[in-house]
């Protein structure tokens, strides 16, 4: 049954993804942008005790999964790569193609290119 609100009728149309902590699924997802043509990151804020979750994954609205990049810091005793999210909170994507992501935890927003490429903090 179409929801009307304010005039505009939405319909259901797909759903897209599935609970996972890699691939084609999303871990507790905060947020989402659209890229370039059908082009879609989403950002999963994951868990504490499941940090492989946080990422930001890029697929289209046709449900093609394309890759992930972005993901959450490793535990103790391993080494913090520059990019690695803590608490990711957000994401925007710019009329040129970068994706901005924002950490609560690290007090910071990451920059990548449309391909998930680091270009800077």
């Amino acid at each position: 049954m179409p929801t009307q609100t304010l005039g505009i009728t939405f319909r259901y149309n797909r759903t897209i993804g599935r609970g996972d902590n890699s691939g084609t699924g999303f871990s507790y997802p905060v947020a989402m942008a659209r890229g370039e043509e059908d082009l879609m990151y989403v950002l999963s804020r994951g868990t504490e005790t499941a940090r492989q979750s946080m990422r930001v994954t890029m697929c289209t609205t046709g449900e093609e999964y394309i890759g992930e990049f972005a993901k959450g810091a490793p535990g103790r005793n391993e080494p913090v790569y520059p990019d690695a999210m803590i608490w990711p909170t957000s994401l925007a994507v710019d009329r040129d193609g970068q994706v901005y992501v924002a950490d609560d935890w690290l007090h910071r927003i990451s920059i990548f290119n449309a391909d998930g490429e680091s270009i800077g903090k």
